[in-house]
């Protein structure tokens, strides 16, 4: 219940943000997200697939966004591109029960190390995908200290 709360607040405040910046992708992406994640911890076991399945399709939208948009560095682009689908293919195979799923736990670290070190290099100036990056990057928070946990 915690961590829904923690997420709520989360989708929010990136909801908030994005919001007054300019680019669609951006707010494409981060009304998705919020949607999705509305969806997952407000709905029933039969919706939260939906918000799951909307996550995936958001998490390769963010990847090609990440491919395809200028005035970016590369660490940036790593960022933006990677944390979405890892952090969305951990979920499918922690509801499929695969193998590696562990493995795609701990390599969340990655994206939060590189967005936290974009952040103190870029002076806290938040880019145009803070929004959307919040949001991804909390749900990996989450999802990393569960793992730890257990």
């Amino acid at each position: 219940m915690t961590q829904a709360i923690i997420i709520t607040i989360v989708s929010i405040l990136g909801l908030i943000f994005s919001m007054t910046n300019k680019g669609f992708f951006q707010k494409f992406i981060t009304v998705g997200l919020s949607i999705s994640i509305f969806i997952i911890c407000f709905g029933d076991s039969n919706t939260s697939l939906i918000g799951i399945l909307l996550q995936l399709v958001l998490a390769f939208v963010s990847l090609i966004y990440s491919l395809t948009v200028k005035g970016q560095s590369i660490a940036q682009r790593i960022t933006i591109g990677l944390t979405g689908p890892i952090l969305t293919i951990g979920t499918l195979t922690k509801i499929h029960h695969y193998y590696g799923q562990n493995e795609l736990r701990l390599a969340l670290i990655f994206p939060i190390v590189f967005f936290v070190w974009l952040m103190i290099k870029n002076k806290l100036k938040q880019p145009k995908e803070f929004g959307f990056m919040l949001i991804w990057i909390t749900l990996s928070l989450l999802e990393l200290g569960k793992e730890i946990i257990n």
